[in-house]
């Protein structure tokens, strides 16, 4: 069968060819020239009867052999045509596992790809933990592990498994926030040297004018502060204000761009004793949108005859919208009240409306009063950003107290330490005012991780009925 082709050809034609000149030959031999017709050997064979062939043996011999020739012809048609099916076949897998081939190229370029992803992932983190000027809060590293999950689920294609673990992960790392989970991701940032440090892109000093026993004769007071940078926005606002008794408070603070604020009083006004502070912010820190508005006599306000309370309005446009709706803090900077009506200074700022491209800033005066004028210095940012915490403290009595003394718990504790900067200042007030000093403050203590404590209000004989003081903590 190895050789069939080389003795009767590949071809049909051929072989049928071949097998001919075989019986021709084979019958040439054995027939005698008895026949009338001159025929040759062949076609003498194919004119004897059945009964003659049957009676020749050699010729017998022959159409066995090739119907034995035949039938092996037909068996080897038959193998090669399962050959070429083979082969075909063969051919086919090739080709199928080639493509299955360039699939597991593809699938492992994408497994390389994800897991690059991560590395680098990762690599920022690292960055962000020897980089003093990048916070990171454990939230972070937990947005990570979950990513990491997120980006397994993809790889392995069993999303609805890996993300039910990823489930599983979250709420126990929200269960155990306070406990191991928490002091594992600490011990873990201890382990790659993360310290907490201020940043570099926001500066910040708290001065204070002290008390001396006497009304200050001085008008003008001056304070250094170098800003970040040199495109900085500088907000100054006040934490503390001592007014003498028998004169209106007329207080002003601002930054000179002169690396110094400076703080303002003017006509009868004595002042006995101040806190101020001075917040920087580079222009390249995006976290940030600062800016300040004035409300003065000339303002347009819209009286409430049955409240004897008169409201002004200003809308805010932001430079560049944010993602989110923002938060929006108040800090006041400027205050001018006389001492008419005589019982009460009663003021207040908030900001209402807010949204991604702005927001409406209001300030109210009631029981009577008509001439005011304050500046509000805003801070706007992002409430889902990791290194900012903030909030407002308000009281609100119908007789007169002295003081609101309280602890502050932020709502995500710090990673690792305090935060580097605590803005804290003064938003609004109802204080007897008549015939007492104006004396106001908010003052903290015991600053750490976990939040703070606080003391704001009035001392000494003055009282209030309502405060409202804003603060904001950054890493």
């Amino acid at each position: 069968l190895a050789n069939i082709d080389e003795h009767l050809g590949s071809i049909g034609t051929e072989r049928q060819e071949k097998l001919l000149g075989f019986a021709q030959k084979v019958l040439a031999a054995t027939q005698e020239e008895k026949s009338p017709h001159p025929q040759n050997s062949f076609e003498k064979w194919l004119w004897l009867s059945a009964n003659e062939i049957d009676a020749d043996s050699k010729a017998h011999g022959a159409v066995n052999i090739s119907k034995w020739m035949i039938n092996r012809t037909v068996q080897l048609e038959s193998l090669v045509q399962e050959l070429k099916l083979t082969k075909k076949a063969m051919s086919l897998r090739a080709t199928a596992s080639n493509t299955l081939n360039e699939a597991e190229k593809d699938a492992l370029s994408d497994g390389k790809r994800e897991a690059f992803l991560l590395l680098g992932s990762m690599n920022d983190l690292e960055k962000a933990m020897t980089d003093c000027s990048v916070g990171l809060t454990y939230e972070d590293i937990w947005r990570h592990g979950l990513e990491v999950i997120d980006r397994s689920a993809d790889l392995a294609r069993t999303n609805e498994n890996v993300r039910g673990v990823r489930d599983r992960v979250w709420g126990r790392l929200q269960g155990n926030l306070d406990a191991e989970a928490l002091r594992a991701l600490l011990d873990s940032k201890r382990l790659f040297k993360l310290a907490s440090s201020p940043s570099r892109t926001v500066t910040f000093r708290t001065y204070a004018l002290p008390w001396d026993g006497a009304p200050r004769k001085e008008k003008e007071f001056s304070f250094p502060c170098t800003p970040p940078t040199s495109d900085a926005r500088m907000l100054t606002l006040f934490k503390k204000i001592d007014n003498d008794w028998c004169d209106p408070v007329r207080i002003a603070s601002d930054y000179t761009g002169e690396n110094a604020a400076v703080v303002n009083t003017w006509n009868k006004t004595k002042i006995m004793s101040f806190d101020v502070s001075i917040l920087g912010i580079s222009r390249s820190d995006e976290r940030f949108q600062v800016g300040s508005s004035w409300f003065h006599t000339g303002s347009l306000w819209a009286p409430n005859d049955s409240k004897t309370e008169r409201v002004s309005t200003q809308n805010i446009t932001f430079d560049r919208p944010f993602c989110t709706i923002p938060t929006v803090r108040l800090f006041m900077s400027y205050l001018d009240a006389g001492r008419e009506p005589v019982g009460s200074l009663s003021t207040t700022s908030w900001a209402e409306n807010v949204t991604s491209h702005g927001f409406t800033m209001r300030t109210k005066v009631w029981n009577g009063r008509t001439d005011l004028g304050v500046t509000l210095r805003w801070i706007a940012y992002d409430p889902n950003e990791a290194t900012i915490r903030s909030g407002d403290i308000q009281h609100i009595s119908k007789h007169l107290v002295q003081d609101k003394r309280g602890t502050i718990r932020f709502a995500r504790p710090f990673s690792t330490s305090a935060p580097s900067v605590l803005v804290l200042g003064i938003a609004g007030m109802d204080c007897n005012y008549g015939h007492k000093n104006l004396r106001f403050q908010i003052q903290e203590s015991n600053i750490s991780s976990q939040g703070f404590d606080y003391v704001a209000g009035c001392w000494a004989t003055s009282r209030m009925k309502y405060g409202r003081w804003s603060w904001i903590a950054i890493q």
